[in-house]
């Protein structure tokens, strides 16, 4: 083993891949998970959630089709209640923000939202267990002790039952299940994509005849179906914008199933968000003026255009946190390869003094580092809650 790696494995500071740096240049760290993809599988699964799963739900939201269309609907609704099925593996974001302090602090959860803030938090509770540890190190070199008891207690405190490592190892296998319960959630919904796909596609009979049918009924839902793409990047173009975790919102205007827009920091003075809000009022208006069976026709268009470009980018964005999980283990398990260094690869009577832990170990710096990882860790299990925002216009 070379000279840099033995210095490497001897340090107590935390491994890289919990946290990461903003990409704004500002040297802003945030949590592994604090990523767009998080707050975008949110959007997701609250359009999932409004989507209708009976027939009666279905002709409530949509008004009446020919007889001709019936087989063809009873299949879709069947597809929608599959694919609402397991979005409530994964919960409710509308419920979240009430149920946080129960997610903190509470037993395991059962939704796997729940699971992902509860271990996060357990996370931010070991982050402070180092820091502690580190902070009160001091103590064991109290005067008095000879240099085979210092040892011990060390070797106790970094790997012993109930020490650092053991802290790490726990905390690692639980985000390892998480991994696996999150891979089975993705797998269960590209079971559902594959067989919603062809109900919500421009192609499929049910959006043609909607878009026939509303056209009969002098809706333009085409220029509509334009018009909320465009406002839909423009919102979610102010994501950039947002810096330190600003709180995200999803917006669902218009008796709409799906999300228009998903944007970080509305409202609270970013470039451009009065002005994609004012746009998005317009659209209300517009879709409110309409008669009873022309709105329900564009509402069908509008929200099958919506699932469909929505459940193409859904694996991607669940691929992205499920990779953003595995960074987090990895990080626990380099924190583990770490402390047994210490003890079985560093020459541990050249630590019998606080001198030299703080010169080889940086001691200092490692328990700052730990107060970071804790502070950015808390800062999601804060802030990483979508705002549903319904909007209707009066």
């Amino acid at each position: 083993m070379s000279r840099d790696d033995n210095e490497k494995i001897v340090e107590l500071y935390p491994a890289e891949g919990l946290t990461k740096r903003s990409d704004s240049g500002d040297k802003t760290e945030s949590f592994a998970l604090f990523i767009d993809e998080w707050f975008q599988m949110q959007s997701f699964v609250t359009g999932a959630l409004g989507l209708p799963i009976s027939i009666g739900d279905f002709a409530e939201k949509y008004g009446d089709f020919d007889e001709t269309k019936k087989g063809t609907i009873t299949d879709c609704v069947a597809a929608f209640g599959e694919l609402r099925a397991s979005a409530e593996v994964f919960g409710n974001p509308e419920t979240f923000l009430e149920e946080r302090s129960e997610l903190e602090s509470g037993d395991k959860p059962a939704s796997l939202y729940g699971k992902i803030v509860w271990t996060a938090n357990r996370i931010a509770v070991a982050a402070d267990q180092f820091k502690y540890t580190y902070t009160s190190l001091g103590e064991v070199f109290s005067a008095g002790m000879s240099s085979g008891e210092t040892e011990a207690a060390l070797v106790e405190i970094l790997t012993g039952k109930g020490g650092l490592r053991d802290e790490a190892v726990r905390m690692r296998g639980e985000c390892n299940d998480l991994v696996q319960e999150l891979a089975g959630f993705a797998s269960d919904l590209e079971d559902s994509r594959k067989k919603i796909v062809k109900y919500v596609s421009d192609s499929s009979d049910i959006y043609a005849y909607a878009q026939v049918r509303a056209g009969e009924l002098d809706v333009d839902v085409v220029t509509m179906r334009d018009d909320i793409r465009k406002k839909k990047s423009e919102f979610e173009a102010w994501t950039a914008a947002a810096a330190g975790g600003a709180a995200a919102v999803v917006v669902v205007t218009g008796g709409l199933a799906w999300p228009i827009a998903l944007a970080w920091g509305l409202g609270a003075g970013f470039a451009g968000a009065d002005e994609a809000r004012k746009a998005l009022e317009e659209f209300e208006k517009e879709l409110a003026s309409l008669e009873t069976e022309q709105q329900q026709k564009a509402a069908l268009v509008l929200d099958l255009t919506g699932l469909n470009g929505a459940i193409a980018e859904i694996s991607g964005q669940v691929n992205a946190v499920v990779k953003a999980l595995q960074e987090v283990a990895a990080f626990w398990d380099q924190v583990v390869f770490k402390l047994e260094g210490i003890v079985d690869r560093t020459e541990l009577e050249k630590l019998m003094e606080m001198s030299s832990i703080n010169i080889r170990l940086n001691l200092s710096g490692a328990t700052q580092a730990w107060a970071q990882v804790a502070a950015t860790t808390r800062q999601f299990t804060s802030q990483a809650f979508v705002t549903v925002e319904r909007r209707t216009a009066a």
